[in-house]
């Protein structure tokens, strides 16, 4: 059973996600909020995986990226590559 609720989960993520109903990351979070009320997950395991280096990466990332569109840096480069 818990295999259906995942694939589920799964299609409508991505349909949310191809469609931009929502932003990434509340469709993310609404992923796993609804792992745990079926649970399919325990908070336990969901919080785990806020630990791992490479979450913590993407994030760093994703806070640079937008502090240099934010400044014009972004827009900058992108003038003179054309």
């Amino acid at each position: 059973m818990q295999i259906w609720i995942v694939i589920g989960i799964l299609a409508l993520s991505m349909i949310l996600f191809i469609k931009d109903l929502l932003a990434a990351e509340m469709v993310a979070m609404l992923a796993v909020l609804v792992l745990i009320l079926t649970q399919v997950l325990t908070t336990q395991e969901a919080f785990l995986g806020f630990g791992d280096p490479a979450l913590i990466t993407i994030g760093c990332v994703f806070v640079l990226s937008a502090g240099l569109v934010r400044t014009g840096v972004v827009d900058f480069v992108g003038r003179k590559i054309e």
